[in-house]
């Protein structure tokens, strides 16, 4: 399934700032922290200059994780909702959306993007859970199925590497209890890209308007591609697992995120017929497929399903950042939703290896997927995100004219 994840340190070279700071410090850069408020745009360039409203905390974007992740625990245990695989489409596009919102508000900041603190960020957020996760999965399979721990082992260096999505995608044959790390691996390869991409364009000084022109052409490049491997008859793995096929709801969310930037996203949801009929609508349509979709087989998902499911996923989101005290924003933001969806990295790690590997009952699993996650992101992972760091040197600060 698709999942918000991953880590890679960085030893690009980067250049010399170039313009002046506009700020003390960089915001966070961390992507599970939707708390991290997005810098009201005040460099003078014409480039990126928009004044959109501040991101800030929203409750309901944890309790967006947390529907999520139930769709993806319904599915794997109990192939309920039939389109329960469609939570990690909603994991792509929320991470999608906030990467590149804290990137644009560092460089509104600071007039630069600092792609080692982004990557160390990423790697103390999200390899130590991974990691801890992965020994698990290991030492299940040494003590359980000793005939198959080579085959283990390989699975298990392949999705700490980061590049399941292509095996799986080449190689049908899969290991239940660690598949689902392609979908980290999907992540991260995109975000190997995307900063560099940033940057780029920046220092071109090329307009925001034509960066959300060039990434919505991305988008559609990629639903072309996969519908005409679709109907070219390619396999459900190659369609759902490739790098080239998988990328697009991350894609949409960076798409969301430069019109956010620009304060369309505002504009369009605050308008009467949006707000009242496009949004219940693409509401609806989100609902419709998570519970009617049957199964991830049917050639139409991916002609045109997925797609929709994306687009759809987008605008509501948007709707939810703009009013925090709507019907769905308020309902997202129920206590134990944003509780779960504040682990869901976590919960998505275990819940595969203690059904499939560990074959905990089905019910059990969820409710002990649960407490794992609870426990890793107590004892492994905070104290990764907490613990003091030096101050990063100043030489891998990127101009971004």
């Amino acid at each position: 399934m698709r999942c918000v994840s991953g880590c890679l340190r960085s030893s690009l070279g980067c250049a010399e700032l170039k313009i002046p700071r506009t700020g003390n410090q960089p915001p966070r850069s961390d992507d599970d922290a939707p708390n991290s408020s997005a810098v009201r745009r005040n460099d003078p360039s014409h480039s990126f200059a928009a004044t959109p409203p501040p991101l800030g905390y929203h409750a309901a974007l944890d309790g967006l994780r947390g529907v999520s992740v139930l769709c993806v625990m319904g599915f794997h245990s109990f192939l309920l909702p039939g389109g329960g695989f469609l939570g990690v489409d909603i994991f792509f596009v929320l991470s999608g959306f906030l990467i590149t919102n804290l990137l644009l508000a560092e460089r509104a900041a600071t007039g630069a993007l600092n792609l080692r603190r982004f990557y160390v960020r990423r790697a103390c957020r999200l390899v130590p859970g991974l990691l801890v996760a992965v020994a698990a999965f290991l030492l299940i399979s040494a003590v359980g199925d000793q005939s198959g721990f080579p085959d283990d082992a390989l699975a298990a260096a392949v999705g700490v590497a980061y590049i399941t999505n292509i095996l799986v995608s080449i190689v049908p044959a899969w290991l239940p209890g660690i598949g689902h790390l392609w979908s980290l691996a999907a992540e991260e390869q995109f975000y190997l890209l995307w900063p560099v991409i940033l940057i780029a364009t920046m220092r071109r000084n090329v307009s925001r308007r034509a960066l959300t022109i060039g990434v919505g052409v991305v988008v559609i490049a990629i639903w072309t591609d996969r519908l005409a491997l679709t109907l070219a008859g390619a396999s459900q793995h190659r369609l759902y697992f490739a790098p080239d096929t998988s990328l697009d709801p991350i894609v949409i969310g960076c798409l969301l995120a430069l019109l956010h930037d620009g304060g369309y996203v505002e504009r369009a949801c605050t308008n009467a017929f949006v707000r009242t009929r496009v949004v219940p609508a693409c509401l609806g349509l989100a609902l419709g497929l998570i519970l009617g979709v049957p199964d991830t087989g049917h050639r139409w998902i991916y002609e045109w399903g997925l797609p929709v499911f994306g687009v759809a996923v987008a605008v509501v989101l948007g709707s939810v950042i703009t009013d925090p005290q709507s019907p769905v924003a308020a309902l997202l933001a129920r206590g134990r939703l944003v509780a779960l969806g504040r682990i869901s990295y976590g919960v998505y790690l275990w819940h595969p290896i203690l059904l499939y590997a560990a074959h905990v009952p089905k019910l059990a699993s969820i409710p002990c997927a649960i407490g794992a996650a609870a426990l890793s992101n107590r004892y492994v992972e905070q104290r990764f995100r907490r613990r003091p760091r030096a101050p990063l040197p100043p030489a891998p600060v990127v101009a971004t004219a």
